[in-house]
């Protein structure tokens, strides 16, 4: 069957898209009814009436449709409490997740991601380029944004989203999955007839939705006159405009381009023979951005194969390799630097036309030309203040089951996400900016171990039925970077780590982040006749970042739901054409966070006086090795209910408190520290959340332009 569909919609972008050569033959009037099962915690597949606690699922076409480059943004306005903070530095920029508000003071509140039942590391922003986690965030001169890692993963691969907002729907997790945990089921091989090959592609179109007011009633001066010569002033109160035929400028428009994104996607899959299906895609995206010699690409490919195999199909596998390489050119930095042209340009005095100013600036080693004699021109800063990095992903996991009767169970699941980072930056000579460069390496991998032990069976005793699964989980992590920077070259514009008269300048920035946790822990369920649900789940972590007598921290949790509607039909049999369901259900767990790598010792660093010599120095922040966990402690009660069996109603009240924040303490700098850290403090907050789902038509829809 081919089709074409071409969607466009009017909002910050333009999309235009276009789906076919399908080498398939589908009905896309027909669907089949499936039962209400979800995915939760370490992949458990469970009926969505158990559950205890608050639960949004997001299907992968969903995100697809949005038409985003990076899928963190995808999920914008699709999940109660979930808010996505979207970056904004061009195509490359990185986009946080928040659910249900902030539960520390200083660490990250983001959710644990997990692929496939493996973590994916979700580092958003500037890299921290000192061991005791040191961010710079200066508003002249920040760091670049990287991005995030959920960015490199492509939303054609994603089957569903399950989002674990409560405390007891991530407690599993423990202390990475305090924030809540997003998983991440891919696409598995589904015989679809004809060759089962699937090619998609889609073209966006990227302009500045809106723009802030600003007064537009003087020109380049002060206090009404006219700058004198040779002044560095740029601010628009000079002459006013009234009265004159003075021409302004939307220098805004004049300088960002109609940013231009394609994306470019192919799969295959098949079943491969009796309980084996493979699904290998390959995508490619190109954005050319906006802003001016500004540039991102992506590309991912991704295998995956699951068998059932053995005797009486008791062993089932799943093994999968994702190989993801990014390129971009020029991220734009954020606070008020000359990399940030937005706010420059925007606060440019309107009687100026920047076009004026474009020829012959749009080359290396040219001389800037402005309208100040000191000032920086944007389009010399975008084709001689430049900026580039590569980085090369892995994800690798396998899964193996096997189903001893039909109660007990056990498993294996083995990950690894790993990447290689290289970046540098290059000042050219023309301008007041020192010819300068920089250059960094960074490697990453993070290894997970996870075994566990299934046993369940209804009609233990009477009219109750029960399950028990016990883990046990090894988690290792590791990032090691150098960077290297230098004001100082010898030879101007000759970029190379030789050419500078720094003196033991060779690598003067080195992190070696290092962190491992072992964890046992247990989730356990009873219930009775089918419509009542008791849960608890219990994990010990042990943590390397803490002392050994506090290493060990205790996550528990307990949920129950309580089907209404079936206990009712149950009892004396009465049913409702009106509330067709109803559910109430209630929560409680601990979770928290621990320290990062490298807070709890005071150690020196190594570094080099003027003369070359060695010192030692101390860190900025005073630790304490007595420190241990934050707690966090969610409460939640809620109730599902369904009428007329087409429209549904979820509403749920939660409340979150944080206790023992680690913060960082503010000191007097004369006694050789600025912060110390402490365990201190708290945080609360709550909210009631309200998810309305309407299926009011239900009728075969022939599809169509």
């Amino acid at each position: 069957m081919n089709k074409l569909i071409i969607k466009i919609g009017l909002l910050p972008s333009l999309f235009v898209g276009l789906n076919g050569l399908y080498g398939q033959n589908t009905d896309s009037t027909k669907a089949a009814k499936i039962d209400e099962i979800v995915v939760t915690a370490y992949g458990a597949k469970k009926e969505k009436k158990t559950l205890g606690y608050s639960f949004q699922d997001v299907k992968g076409q969903t995100l697809v449709d949005a038409k985003e480059t990076n899928v963190t943004n995808a999920l914008a306005g699709k999940v109660a409490g979930l808010q996505v903070v979207k970056g904004g530095f061009g195509p490359a920029s990185s986009s946080k997740i928040n659910l249900r508000g902030f539960n520390s003071l200083k660490g990250d509140n983001q959710p644990l991601i997990v692929v496939d039942g493996v973590p994916l590391s979700n580092s958003a922003g500037s890299k921290a380029k000192q061991n005791d986690g040191y961010y710079n965030n200066d508003f002249w001169n920040p760091d670049l944004d990287m991005g995030n890692g959920l960015a490199d993963i492509n939303a054609e691969d994603i089957e569903s989203i399950s989002v674990l907002k409560g405390g007891a729907a991530s407690a599993l997790y423990g202390s990475r999955g305090g924030n809540g945990v997003i998983l991440i089921t891919t696409k598995t091989g589904k015989r679809k007839g004809g060759l089962g090959i699937t090619y998609s592609t889609s073209l966006g179109f990227e302009t500045i939705f809106m723009k802030p007011d600003i007064q537009d009633s003087f020109g380049l001066g002060l206090n009404g006159t006219v700058n004198p010569a040779n002044s560095d002033n740029t601010t628009s109160w000079g002459p006013a405009f009234e009265g004159s035929d003075t021409k302004r400028y939307d220098n805004l428009k004049n300088f960002f381009k109609t940013g231009i994104n394609s994306q470019h996607t192919l799969s295959f899959q098949e079943n491969l023979g009796e309980g084996t299906s493979l699904y290998t895609s390959a995508n490619y995206l190109n954005d050319n951005s906006q802003i001016p010699n500004s540039k991102f690409e992506r590309f991912n490919f991704m295998a995956k194969m699951n068998s059932n195999f053995g005797a009486n199909k008791r062993w089932t596998s799943e093994v999968k390799a994702q190989y993801i390489s990014t390129k971009a050119k020029n991220r734009p930095s954020g606070g008020r630097g000359d990399g940030n042209y937005y706010p420059n340009i925007l606060l440019m005095p309107q009687n100026i036309d920047i076009r004026d100013y474009q020829q012959g600036q749009m080359q290396n080693n040219v001389q800037s030309r402005w309208i100040t004699p000191n000032g920086i021109n944007p389009y010399w800063s975008a084709y001689n203040s430049l900026n580039a990095d590569k980085k090369d992903r892995f994800l690798l996991n396998g899964y193996l089951k096997y189903q001893f009767n039909d109660w007990l169970s056990g498993d294996v699941r083995l990950g690894t996400d790993f990447y290689a980072l290289n970046a540098d930056a290059r000042v050219w000579t023309g301008s007041s900016r020192r010819n300068a460069y920089a250059t960094s390496e960074e490697k990453f991998y993070e290894n997970n171990y996870i075994a566990s032990l299934t046993a369940k069976k209804d009609n233990l005793l009477g009219k109750w039925g029960g399950s028990v699964s016990v883990y046990g989980q090894m988690m290792e992590t590791r990032t090691k970077a150098l960077y290297f920077s230098t004001q100082n070259l010898i030879v101007p514009n000759v970029f190379s780590v030789n050419n500078t008269s720094d003196i033991a300048g060779i690598a003067n920035n080195e992190i070696d982040f290092w962190k491992k946790i072992n964890s046992v822990f247990a989730s356990a369920e009873i219930n009775y006749d089918g419509y009542w649900f008791i849960n608890a789940t219990a994990r010990n972590d042990w943590s390397s970042t803490l002392a050994i007598e506090n290493r060990s921290y205790f996550y528990p949790s307990v949920s129950t739901s309580l089907v209404l509607t079936e206990m009712l039909n149950k009892l004396n049999g009465n049913t409702s054409k009106i509330l067709t369901f109803a559910k109430l259900r209630a929560a409680y767990a601990i979770t928290g966070n621990s320290l990062n790598p490298y807070e709890l010792y005071n150690t020196y660093k190594l570094g080099a006086d003027p003369n070359g010599g060695a010192i030692l120095g101390r860190k900025k922040i005073l630790y304490n090795s007595n420190l241990h966990a934050e707690k966090l402690k969610t409460f939640e009660v809620g109730a599902d209910l369904k009428f007329f069996n087409r429209v549904s109603l979820d509403v749920s009240y939660f409340k979150n408190t944080a206790t023992d924040q680690l913060i960082d303490l503010p000191m007097n700098p004369l006694s050789g520290y600025e912060y110390r850290k402490i365990s201190s403090g708290g945080l609360s907050n709550s909210g009631i959340e309200v998810v309305v789902n309407t299926d009011i038509v239900k009728k075969k829809i022939l599809h169509g332009m």
